[in-house]
């Protein structure tokens, strides 16, 4: 067991850094698989999804209560190996492909005002938050 200078495990600092849960909900099991950046910016928490290939009729979004799901899916091609009329693959890694990734978000957030915008393959959200989960400034009698 590796042991850091002051006498504590390494490992148990590598398990809590592992299960580190930053806006209080658990980690996708594949995060790399649809990739998401999550900020605040304007009193508005801003979404940005990697879809690349994807297009805007293939993405989906859908925001239920603070909860946000992005689905991507490209349509399925059908490869008939005994028709000489369709292209014969090599290699073939771009088939099927769906991925979807759901996040809670922090704080409560107004989902009637979302905007969606897809450009280079980057999904962009700007949900505004609601007035009662602004931050404010608390005067000090």
């Amino acid at each position: 067991m590796l042991m850091r200078r002051s006498g504590t495990p390494m490992n148990h600092d590598l398990m809590n850094m592992m299960m580190a849960d930053p806006f209080g909900f658990a980690r996708e099991a594949r995060p790399a698989a649809l990739p998401i950046d999550v900020l605040e910016k304007d009193g508005a928490i801003v979404v940005q999804a990697s879809v690349p290939g994807y297009t805007k009729g293939e993405v989906s979004v859908t925001l239920d209560k603070r909860v946000l799901t992005i689905r991507a899916e490209h349509e399925a091609t059908n490869v008939d190996a005994t028709n000489d009329d369709q292209p014969r693959y090599y290699f073939r890694e771009r088939h099927h492909a769906a991925l979807e990734r759901s996040v809670r978000l922090p704080g409560d957030v107004e989902g009637s005002a979302v905007t969606a915008e897809l450009e280079h393959g980057v999904l962009t959200l700007t949900i505004p938050r609601t007035e009662a989960s602004q931050p404010r400034a608390i005067e000090i009698n």
